[in-house]
């Protein structure tokens, strides 16, 4: 697999995953998508690697795989601890009326 086609097929796999409303013909079975990960990653730097994790959605009982950089994920965990250390100060930022 050429590192062009290991790339597109990373991104590809990334935006099926990122947006659940994509038809199944647009999603990438799990073998090819490991194998444009692992494509990817042997040239991506450290924090641009892309980590693919089996994450529960909320009112779902399946899984779903969802793949990020490790950056995105960071950023994503960051974002999720402040909005509840923001919670459980009760300062969420809402004025209400």
């Amino acid at each position: 697999m050429s590192l062009r086609t290991a790339i597109l097929t990373a991104s590809v796999l990334v935006l099926a995953t990122a947006s659940p409303g994509l038809m199944a013909a647009e999603r990438v079975d799990d073998a090819t998508a490991k194998r444009a990960v692992t494509e990817y990653n042997k040239n991506a730097e450290e924090r641009k690697k892309v980590v693919c994790k089996r994450v529960r959605q909320t009112g779902s009982h399946f899984k779903t795989r969802l793949c990020r950089t490790r950056e995105q994920w960071d950023d994503m965990r960051a974002t999720a601890q402040d909005q509840a250390d923001k919670l459980s100060r009760g300062t969420t930022g809402n004025t209400g009326s």
